[in-house]
């Protein structure tokens, strides 16, 4: 059965709830995306490797990532295999002293390890047809409430020109401390965050 394979698109908060969030794949040379539904913790895990922070103490991932590497077993790749019920199953697919094995895992779990193995991820034909989601190109209203969004209000306007903004460097030495108080309190949603405004303001 022909393999196609996944790339991680984004990860986005769920209507399911604050403990969930949807990881959304995307299907590589393709038009489509497959949204799964994971746990809070193990879409953290997921954003703390793409993020590249780093945590004061191993991560259950980074745990058994660091056990993997140790034993000479590496990760070859993350296979959604089925969908059942509305749930999604995976595999690892490990290698040891010529030896290959397969091991059960949730798709969360097996995507957490991959990333951090520089692991591919794939699925099979039956799975992007049966939950895979044809990608839609924005409409120009859409381009104009994005661009509108963007805009800063008269308000914040007036705002900036009453107080003098800090110079980036002020800026930068602020998020920095703020990062490493998060990272300090395990706070990592917080941290992620921080990075991503630190790595704006580099650019």
């Amino acid at each position: 059965m022909e393999k196609i394979r996944l790339h991680i698109y984004s990860i986005a908060s769920s209507e399911q709830g604050a403990a969930h969030y949807a990881i959304i794949l995307e299907e590589e040379g393709g038009n489509r995306h497959l949204p799964i539904i994971i746990g809070a913790p193990e879409a953290q895990a997921i954003a703390l490797e793409l993020e590249k922070i780093k945590t004061t103490r191993p991560m259950t991932h980074d745990l058994i990532s660091n056990i993997l590497d140790h034993f000479d077993i590496q990760l070859k790749s993350v296979i959604i295999t089925h969908l059942q019920e509305g749930t999604f199953f995976a595999k690892l697919l490990l290698s040891s002293h010529d030896e290959e094995h397969e091991i059960d895992c949730r798709p969360s779990d097996g995507i957490a390890l991959a990333v951090r193995s520089n692991a591919p991820i794939y699925t099979f034909e039956k799975i992007m047809s049966e939950a895979g989601i044809e990608k839609e190109t924005s409409s120009s209203q859409d381009e104009k409430d994005l661009e509108d969004s963007t805009k800063p209000s008269r308000r914040t306007e007036r705002k900036s020109a009453a107080s003098p903004m800090k110079n980036p460097f002020e800026q930068l030495a602020e998020l920095n401390e703020k990062l490493e108080n998060a990272l300090k309190n395990e706070d990592y949603e917080l941290a992620a965050k921080i990075r991503d405004m630190i790595n704006k303001l580099k650019d």
